[in-house]
């Protein structure tokens, strides 16, 4: 074998090692299939999606779900279309092209499964094998249905409780898999994968560029246009400033993987070259060749400096800029769980390369990455992100969190084997929610947990073995020196590490936008973990270097494919059940969603007449009705399975119908509302388990069909309340129409637990002391709605200090509710709003001195809380501390100029003075 001439150092300097590199690694890459028109459609399509699911909100809205699913469904036709064995019967491909083959990889197998769970649930199985399969599922539904199907539910039934959300999920599963399954099968040349990860990087960083122009330019609208629900835009494109911490993570892991793979070329091309050691290095470094340790980077320091300086190397600094944004819109956008996923992340992958010592320059980079992005954060907002980073040591901040986990315990015991049903989780939750927030829950903010009550435990372990099948590519690649592009490994486990740490505690992945990215990430993780330590070795530079490369892919080749080619008719069938059974599934899919689609729009048209009635208290013209039941008329047709949809027409239908009618009595009147309260009882059948159909079916039944019916209609109508109340009780309103109904009916004790829970839920205590006080005298029940909650014992007594014959139980309220929060501010460090609610029961109950005092104490630890500061120079003029009181004054002035109290406040204090 002929030694290497010393001109390939220089030559390796100059960046000719790169390409020989490159070139290599392309040859190997020649046995998994060749690079086409197909593949070449295939990239600029994975191009063009990547650009526009972020650029489109996340792709959270119907429309832009319905791009999403087109161009993955030409994507997966052209991968078809590939790799079918009978391509050349067709004229798709020329005589000269290699048939390519199917790529596998044991994922696919969980993969096939949770997808033939999905369909499962949503597959009609008779009502007897439900009751086998899932008896608390047969009997909830037997229970909530009986009135309406019979003694017992008969026929057939689904395991999911809301078929449209599932069959909506059951999409955005499938467009995940379709993507890794593309992923698997086309990337696998070093150019595929590095234009990819370039993608990927120049996206993320132009959404970076993007948030920090509305962070610092912006109008508090996204892209300066779109109103948001806070007035805060902080995330770029997207609303959740969590799912843009994790699509972030996700690029910054792009960046790093190129970055790194980069990097290492240059010092891989030196530490491959026998002579790259020898004089030439000898005399750049003199005095240090002898007492060099063994395996030192310093001696390859200098060339890879020099390289990083050309104007080759210009990827390099362009990933750095990106990662820097990116770790700077991060943080700057609040989201914790993105910054605690990306330092744990960042610590896991330096670890990782720790272990390695060959891989000591590229940490340095990251360590002066971080720092520099850590200067940058300092220089535009360290303030705020401190204040939220320390924010993770209160645990009042996850009481919500940790609520919704709580509350779904008794859904996973219940139906833990098949789960409730995908995407069924905002519909099921209501009945178990001990949150108390009066919101509606769509998400677990836990992805793990919400797949364990939707899908069962069957379908976690199918989700986490797929995970653990990609860790185990990931661990594979890193385990060995291999090529230069098996550093994107680490860039690639960092993005996916901190897109599933993340998703403890919030829902990131069900954006189309970040589950596509991790299923992109996770088909380059198995492809580079494919590669063996023995497919590596360095071709030698010698004439014999390409036929060493090809012997060495004929004996790779048997490893890597699976499947043989088919020949002749086999290989035709087989191309066109791939097309029949592809294209059915696709089609469906694509229609469903197109159907989606539709009906948003429809029901666009609808909310915005909505707006308009709701502020004129439902009064409005005939034409404005007629639009509004046309839309939503439309939007149901389209989407027939849409329990919301369906619920609002008919709630529209009966406040149009009550407009135009004054004589309740009429005939035509009274068939009308028996035809809603049909058609109310007819929408549970979508959904078993949405309480609001029963609130509405209920209400109509007990106040207006059944003063002129019967006695058993008021009854049935009292009992279909009852049952929303259980099944969305966390609806304040449906609290309020049972309490009400409850006292209507003599049950005053169970109604405090009732209102208890509505007023818990956010609604209004003084419409509860109202009804018990005013209406029925009854001060002991109001007490028990108030309970041990000390603001709604100073509301009450704040009540009661208004009527007379009421002062005893004023002030037992009063004093009860100091009891209780002396008894919280005597810790060692009690939470600010223990503190503030103390200041104001001590305003209210008269003891400024006390109040004064401890309002003092709140604004030492939370300067910010303006009105604590304002009732604090009330106190000190209620006992005689006027400088005081108009220094805290006008410093209510200065931090919010358009307050009046304050100013009214100083005027008066100097007048007396």
């Amino acid at each position: 074998m002929k030694p290497l001439r010393e001109g390939l150092f220089v030559e390796a300097v100059s960046g000719s090692m790169n390409n020989l590199w490159s070139d290599k690694y392309s040859l190997a890459a020649q046995c998994y299939q060749q690079t086409n028109r197909f593949d070449r459609l295939v990239e600029c399509l994975m191009g063009a999606l990547l650009v526009f699911m972020p650029l489109a909100f996340g792709g959270v809205h119907r429309w832009s779900e319905m791009v999403i699913l087109v161009v993955v469904s030409a994507m997966a036709l052209c991968v078809i279309l590939k790799h079918g064995t009978a391509v050349r019967g067709f004229g798709l491909r020329g005589d000269s092209e290699e048939p390519a083959r199917w790529v596998w990889t044991w994922a696919y197998v969980p993969m096939i499964l949770f997808v033939l769970l999905i369909a499962f649930q949503l597959l009609p199985l008779p009502a007897r094998l439900v009751e086998v399969l899932s008896p608390n599922t047969w009997d909830l539904k037997q229970v909530l249905m009986s009135d309406i199907a019979g003694e017992e539910p008969s026929g057939w039934m689904t395991l999911t409780f809301y078929p449209l959300a599932t069959r909506h999920d059951l999409r955005m599963v499938v467009m995940v898999a379709t993507l890794f399954f593309v992923v698997v099968n086309v990337y696998h040349s070093v150019s595929q994968i590095k234009r990819l990860l370039l993608i990927v990087a120049l996206v993320g960083a132009g959404v970076a560029i993007l948030t920090l122009a509305q962070n610092f330019l912006g109008n508090g609208k996204l892209y300066w246009h779109m109103a948001t629900g806070d007035g805060v835009v902080r995330s770029g494109p997207f609303v959740n400033h969590g799912h843009f911490g994790q699509y972030m993570n996700l690029s910054i892991g792009a960046a790093l993987a190129l970055l790194l793979a980069t990097l290492y070329e240059a010092v891989a091309c030196e530490k491959n070259n026998r002579y790259a050691r020898s004089a030439q290095v000898t005399q750049d470094y003199s005095g240090q060749g002898n007492d060099r340790k063994r395996g030192s980077q310093w001696p390859l320091f200098a060339p890879v400096v020099a390289r990083l300086a050309r104007p080759s190397m210009h990827r390099v600094w362009m990933m750095s800029v990106m990662i820097v944004l990116g770790v700077i819109t991060l943080c700057l956008s609040l989201t914790r769980g993105g910054m605690v996923s990306m330092l744990v992340a960042g610590a896991f992958t330096i670890m990782m390369m720790v272990r390695n010592r060959q891989y000591t320059f590229q940490i340095w980079i990251m360590v002066v990455l971080a720092m520099g992005a850590f200067i940058c954060i300092l220089y535009l907002g360290s303030e705020a992100v401190y204040d939220r980073m320390v924010s993770l040591g209160d645990l009042k901040n996850y009481d919500n969190r940790l609520g919704i986990i709580k509350s779904l315990a008794p859904v996973v015991g219940k139906f833990g084997f098949w789960g409730v049903g995908l995407g069924a989780h905002a519909m099921v939750y209501p009945m178990w929610d001990m949150t108390h927030t009066g919101k509606l829950v769509r998400y677990a903010e836990n992805e793990y947990v919400q797949v364990l009550a939707e899908t069962g435990v069957g379908g976690l372990c199918l989700v986490l073995l797929v995970l653990a099948m990609v860790w185990r590519h990931y661990f594979r690649c890193i385990r060995h020196e291999k090529l230069p592009i098996c550093m994107a490994a680490f860039g690639l486990g960092f993005g996916l590490l901190a897109a599933m740490i993340h998703s403890v505690c919030d829902f990131g992945q069900h954006v189309p936008v970040n589950s596509g990215l991790a299923a992109i990430f996770c088909g380059l993780l198995v492809n580079l973990g494919r590669l063996r330590h023995d497919d590596t070795r360095r071709p030698q530079a010698t004439g014999g270097r390409r036929a060493t490369v090809q012997k060495n892919d004929k004996k790779r080749m048997r490893w890597t494919h699976r499947f043989p080619p088919v020949a002749g008719g086999g290989g035709c069938a087989s191309l066109l059940g791939l097309l029949l059974g592809g294209g059915g599934l696709w089609s469906w899919m694509l229609i469903d969603a197109e159907n989606a689609c539709a009906a948003q729009k429809h029901w666009e048209q609808v909310l915005r007449i909505d707006n308009r009635l709701q502020k004129n208290n439902w009064q409005g013209r005939d034409g404005d009705y007629r639009v509004m039941l046309a839309h939503a008329g439309q939007a149901v047709r389209h989407q027939p399975g849409n329990v919301e949809y369906y619920y609002w027409l008919n709630v529209y239908r009966w406040l149009d119908l009550d407009r135009r009618n004054s004589d309740k009595s009429d005939r035509d009147y009274q068939r009308e509302v028996d035809k809603l309260i049909h058609n109310f009882h007819q929408g549970r059948a979508l959904c078993p388990v949405y309480g609001p159909l029963y609130f509405m079916a209920g209400q109509l039944e007990y106040y207006v069909a059944g003063p002129y019916g019967n006695e058993k209609l008021r009854q049935d109508g009292a009992a279909h309340v009852q049952v929303a109340a259980r099944l969305a009780g966390g609806h304040p309103t449906i609290s309020w129409g049972a309490g009400l109904l409850n006292i209507q009916q003599g049950n005053m004790n169970q109604s405090t637990e009732i209102f208890r829970r509505y007023v818990n839920d956010g609604g209004d205590f003084d419409r509860v002391i109202a009804i018990y006080i005013d209406q029925y005298d009854r001060s002991d029940l109001a007490m028990a709605v108030a309970g041990d909650e000390p603001m709604l014992l100073d509301r009450l007594a704040t009540s009661l200090s208004r009527l007379e014959g009421y002062a005893t139980l004023e002030k037992a309220a009063r004093a009860h509710a100091i009891d209780i929060l002396e008894g919280q501010v005597a810790g060692k460090k009690p939470p600010v709003q223990t503190l503030v609610n103390l200041g104001h029961v001590y305003y209210h109950d008269g003891d400024y001195q006390n109040a004064s005092r401890v309002l003092g104490w709140t604004l030492e630890r939370a300067p910010e809380r303006i009105d604590c500061r304002y009732l604090l120079a009330e106190s000190l003029a209620k006992v005689n501390q006027v400088p005081r009181a108009i220094a805290q004054a006008r410093r209510c002035m200065q931090m919010r100029p358009d307050w009046k109290k304050p100013k009214m406040l100083v005027e008066r204090l100097e007048n007396q003075s």
